[in-house]
């Protein structure tokens, strides 16, 4: 039998369109987070327990989705921890 080589580090065409697809997505992702933020800017008071604060609402919404997700991550959490047990 005859083994055949590879030469040079061609990707195939299905991986070639993948990559290509991917970076399209990263592109029209980050226009629209930039849009977003753009749109967004303006300052708004936030209230805390004893004293309050300015920040733009784009910082305010990410800070609160990122503080979701962390908060329903742990929760996920727990609840299969207490499922194995």
């Amino acid at each position: 039998m005859e083994i055949e080589e590879q030469h040079g580090s061609e990707q195939p065409k299905a991986a070639k369109g993948h990559s290509a697809v991917s970076i399209i997505a990263i592109i029209v992702v980050t226009a629209v987070v930039v849009a977003w933020i753009m749109l967004n800017r303006g300052d708004v008071e936030v209230e805390w327990l004893v004293t309050s604060s300015q920040a733009p609402l784009s910082v305010v919404i990410v800070i609160a989705a990122v503080l979701g997700w962390v908060g329903g991550s742990l929760t996920m959490f727990i609840i299969r921890r207490r499922r194995r047990k």
